[in-house]
């Protein structure tokens, strides 16, 4: 029977509801739980919708695209986290992202949600990249970071990493503060050394900056192996060189390179908070429906962050 009523609202044979309004479900479904999404369906449109039948139309939900990364995001960050999987155990999703230097502008380059850094890689360009800025992962900076990249530890983890290993070599937290003062205070002066570089462009004095954080963390490292403690020490050892690559990169090619993870620390954080509910356990598929629509929202501008722009087949480009 043709109805042009249902045509013009867009409602398919067999449908009860049009694809726009399908597309604010989705929506809804992708910041809160399908129950809580369902009460917050009724109370928006005024009709009820199971969790069952919201989770159904989420699984319809064709594959979303991203857009490449622009040639200026240069830097490469990259993170990951754990969600408990139904079939006990966890998936872990990984996130690679680029960054324009000094600028907030990013991209997404890649989203897996059971694959390791090293088969990610193989499917990655990574001819763009001049820099990785990561955590301590050794699988990560094995694989993301190419003989043409350098490399740029996370002062935030750094410093936490340290802590914790000092903690395992069996030091109680008022002994750590012997080495973690000083070595926040090496971090955070060169950082605001770099920092004033971009103002007077004194490239002597930020090289000299440099060098004296060098020494400054050959010392504590020395101290560190004195007191016997060696898994502390071998951290250092292993990521001295990484500590201040940002600083570096500023006087040869001024470029204004993160010392911390802080952007896709935040990206993990948006996952967790749709995904980590203390009751949630999820299959592969499913999490990737939820964090594919996740990642796009958040990837798009704040005043573009709406259900057309993230599930609207004619705003998503493959990618």
């Amino acid at each position: 029977m043709f109805s042009p009523l249902l045509e013009y609202l867009d409602i398919e044979k067999y449908q009860h509801m049009s694809q726009d309004l399908k597309n604010r479900l989705r929506d809804k479904a992708s910041k809160m739980t399908y129950a809580d999404a369902a009460e917050d369906i009724a109370n928006s449109f005024g009709f009820l919708i199971t969790r069952q039948g919201l989770w159904r139309i989420n699984q319809e939900t064709e594959k979303l695209g991203f857009t490449k990364p622009d040639k200026s995001h240069s830097i490469l960050l990259a993170d990951g986290t754990k969600v408990r999987s139904n079939k006990g155990g966890h998936h872990e999703p990984r996130v690679a992202l680029a960054i324009k230097p000094g600028s907030t502008e990013k991209s997404m380059v890649c989203f897996e949600t059971s694959k390791t850094w090293a088969q990610i890689a193989e499917n990655m360009d990574f001819s763009n990249f001049r820099v990785l800025v990561a955590d301590n992962e050794l699988g990560l900076r094995h694989n993301l970071c190419k003989s043409h990249m350098v490399f740029q530890l996370c002062h935030q983890h750094a410093e936490t990493d340290l802590s914790f290993y000092l903690w395992k070599d069996g030091l109680p937290k008022p002994a750590r503060n012997e080495f973690m003062k000083p070595f926040k205070t090496v971090l955070y002066t060169v950082q605001s050394s770099t920092e004033k570089y971009f103002k007077d462009k004194n490239k002597v004095r930020l090289l000299k900056r440099v060098a004296w954080a060098n020494d400054q963390v050959e010392i504590i490292a020395e101290r560190i192996r004195q007191r016997d403690l060696p898994l502390a020490s071998e951290f250092l050892e292993r990521n001295k060189q990484y500590l201040f690559t940002a600083a570096i990169l500023a006087v040869k090619e001024d470029l204004r390179i993160p010392w911390t993870t802080n952007q896709a620390e935040r990206l993990m954080k948006e996952l967790g908070k749709r995904t980590k509910k203390r009751s949630m356990r999820w299959s592969n598929q499913g999490l990737k429906i939820i964090l594919q629509a996740v990642l796009k929202r958040y990837f798009l501008p704040p005043e573009k962050r709406n259900y057309k722009n993230i599930f609207g087949g004619d705003n998503t480009t493959g990618g």
